[in-house]
């Protein structure tokens, strides 16, 4: 065997050493992990979420033997905002408001004459809140909720003599709640959500009215936990993130 061709063998003979750990190594490396899916609470962030946040209701006695009440329905907005690099936590912003007016026209006979009157209400109220994302699965956002809702409504009726009524009154309350947000990614719609709570709350409200020349005036405060059964007594919002 000449020079050269021993020179040549030995260097593939080498090349073969060398390359055989390598393509050993290559063989046995695990794949790289697949990319980590988001969850549909990580797909919400930086979207506007269009928000039903349930029913205020404020109370104004009784007068002409009926409760006076006004029920107010808040509509609003949901957004959460991008997370701190490096947080698992992120947080968001709640704004909402609710309106409702009524007439009301009734005609009875007074004396043997046919009498007309009307009766009338509006209602307005505002709700402000800061959810807080504590922990995040495939569906579920667990978060905490710190807010604030005021309500304000007033009303009367036109009836002639003693039973003309005339009254108006405020409420808030503030307080923080905790639960959760499910969303509907298992079935196929990740963009809507229900959102269930349970809380702690301050409630105060005020209010005064007028039956003829007689006029009350009631103010009353609550504090502790707010609807304890909320799952299941109507203090669910549902949202939808477009």
């Amino acid at each position: 065997m000449s020079k050269s061709t021993s020179i040549r063998a030995l260097a593939a003979a080498l090349g073969i050493a060398l390359a055989a750990p390598a393509a050993a190594q290559a063989r046995g490396a695990p794949p790289p992990p697949p990319p980590r899916e988001e969850t549909d609470g990580e797909k919400a962030i930086g979207k506007w979420g269009l928000a039903f946040f349930g029913v205020q209701t404020l109370a104004f006695g009784t007068f002409n033997t009926a409760p006076n009440t006004v029920d107010v329905y808040t509509i609003g907005v949901r957004r959460w905002m991008q997370p701190s690099p490096g947080s698992t936590r992120s947080w968001g912003f709640d704004a909402g408001l609710g309106l409702v007016t009524g007439n009301t026209t009734h005609e009875a006979p007074v004396a043997g004459a046919p009498v007309t009157y009307k009766a009338s209400a509006l209602g307005l109220s505002l709700h402000l809140g800061v959810p807080v994302a504590l922990a995040r699965g495939r569906h579920i956002t667990f978060l905490a909720l710190p807010e604030g809702n005021v309500l304000y409504a007033t009303g009367g009726n036109d009836y002639p003599g003693p039973g003309r009524t005339q009254w108006k009154g405020y409420g808030f309350d503030i307080g923080a709640r905790a639960g959760f947000e499910l969303f509907f990614g298992f079935l196929g719609m990740p963009q809507f959500a229900l959102e269930g709570t349970v809380g702690l709350a301050l409630h105060y409200s005020a209010a005064s009215g007028k039956l003829g020349n007689a006029e009350t005036k009631d103010s009353s405060w609550t504090f502790g936990t707010d609807k304890p059964l909320g799952f299941v007594t109507g203090n669910i919002a549902a949202i939808y993130y477009y």
